[in-house]
């Protein structure tokens, strides 16, 4: 809600090669009254107020945001298949919000998620949300939870699974003593 509050202090950030992209820039400009619209190969960093748009596969900023290399694509690039994330950052100071997804279609409803707020505001939080979905009409909301389980023995365990509401990622070391 603060880009809403002061929307010229704001820049949007699409991918250069994002074509698909562009309508859920167009959309979260027309709620927030963002102006200012620019390609991952302008000046502005990931110390800039900015709304990033697109996934770090499509969106040089946003793989910045999230550590990765540019064109980080696929299960690599941390955003769940068929999924959008919202994650918010700051950095000196300044908010950074990434509105991404698997596909264009779920980086459009995470931009919907966006527009409207008033719909889903009590199933998001601060920080990080995932956005799910078949089209634009039917948009869910879930929140990230990690858990950590202490294993007994050596085993080594990975598992992701998709709950009602919540995407789990199960962390799981193998060293005893990290818990």
């Amino acid at each position: 809600q603060d880009v809403k509050s002061n929307p010229t202090q704001f820049k949007q950030v699409i991918g250069s090669t994002a074509v698909k992209d562009n309508i859920a820039a167009i959309d979260i400009a027309g709620f927030t009254g963002i102006q200012d619209t620019v390609d991952d190969n302008t000046q502005t960093t990931v110390n800039d107020d900015i709304i990033v748009i697109g996934g770090p596969c499509v969106n040089k900023m946003a793989a910045e945001l999230l550590g990765l290399s540019p064109g980080t694509c696929g299960p690599a690039s941390g955003i769940p298949e068929n999924k959008g994330i919202i994650k918010t950052f700051t950095n000196d100071g300044k908010k950074q919000r990434l509105i991404a997804g698997w596909e264009s279609l779920d980086t459009r409803m995470a931009a919907q998620v966006i527009v409207r707020y008033s719909e889903f505001i009590n199933q998001m939080n601060e920080s990080e949300v995932i956005t799910f979905g078949t089209s634009l009409d039917d948009i869910g909301v879930g929140t990230f939870e990690t858990v950590k389980i202490k294993p007994m023995g050596d085993s080594t365990i990975t598992l992701e699974a998709p709950l009602k509401d919540y995407y789990v990622q199960l962390d799981i070391a193998t060293d005893v003593n990290q818990y």
